[in-house]
């Protein structure tokens, strides 16, 4: 995968990642296309996201919720937020990212 540089940071693109994952809510289920497009939007932006070099910790950890979101599971997130870990432990790559993205916080916290 290569590494491109959109004229917005990760954490621009982020704030309209949680833009799109918060206007799901206000989608009712029977509005299944509008749900549709609004996930393809989010997904999009998640793309974006993986293929931008982060630049700071801060922004590998942005990197590291849109991947959970991207790469392993829209539905948790839309669910249950960026932040909380799924109650299945069996959702193994969620659980690593999750991880590292604890390990990263640790690391970050104890050079501040």
């Amino acid at each position: 995968m290569r590494n491109i540089r959109p004229k917005d940071s990760i954490t621009k693109l982020f704030d309209k990642l949680e833009r799109v994952a918060a206007a799901d809510k206000l989608i009712p289920d029977e509005e299944e296309k509008r749900w549709n497009a609004n996930i393809e939007k989010g997904l999009k932006i998640g793309r974006q996201i993986v293929q931008t070099r982060a630049l700071s910790a801060a922004e590998m950890l942005l990197k590291i919720r849109a991947v959970m979101w991207y790469a392993v599971s829209t539905e948790h997130v839309l669910k249950h937020g960026f932040d909380r870990n799924p109650e299945d432990p069996k959702d193994e790559s969620f659980v690593a990212l999750a991880s590292l993205r604890d390990d990263i916080k640790r690391l970050y916290k104890k050079a501040a």
